[in-house]
């Protein structure tokens, strides 16, 4: 990518800026009408409880979700000024998973107690499982992440090793 002109630069900076307003404007949406259910229940029979946990879930899910975009808007940047060896990228990149992380446990413990108070009276298998797979495909994604930091912060080091010698 170095080797682009400026304005094709700009041009995948500006596409990736408006993904990220659009995801951001879909995330103010998800809490919007999560809080409008959480004020007024459709449902008389469910409990406040079942809304409030669907409510935080969207809340913590929008607020991670929206540090993921940035983290990202700020390593393309890089990427695209042809610096992908800065020593910020494989912080950004571990900021990434630990928010994945955040997102993934909140997830998993709001759905449980979305269920709980849902199905009071008996668990429901088959959503607890769903769960505990979402739960596992995250880990594997943190995982991932986190070996894509090390590895950048690896080559970080190459590249200002490379710089001195020269």
């Amino acid at each position: 990518m170095g080797n682009e002109n400026p304005s094709k630069r700009s041009a995948v900076v500006r596409v990736f800026t408006v993904l990220i307003f659009l995801l951001g404007a879909f995330c103010c949406y998800v809490v919007v009408t999560s809080v409008y259910r959480l004020f007024h229940n459709p449902w008389g029979n469910l409990s406040p409880w079942v809304n409030l946990s669907m409510w935080l879930n969207a809340m913590l899910t929008a607020l991670f979700s929206l540090v993921v975009l940035y983290q990202l808007f700020r390593l393309v940047q890089m990427i695209v000024k042809g610096d992908p060896f800065n020593p910020a990228n494989p912080r950004r990149i571990r900021a990434v998973a630990y928010a994945v992380l955040a997102i993934s446990v909140s997830n998993i413990v709001l759905r449980t107690l979305y269920n709980y108070f849902l199905h009071q009276s008996h668990a429901d298998w088959w959503m607890a499982m769903n769960v505990l797979i979402k739960g596992t495909e995250m880990v594997f994604i943190i995982l991932g992440l986190f070996i894509i930091a090390k590895l950048l912060d690896t080559g970080v080091r190459i590249q200002q090793d490379q710089n001195l010698t020269i």
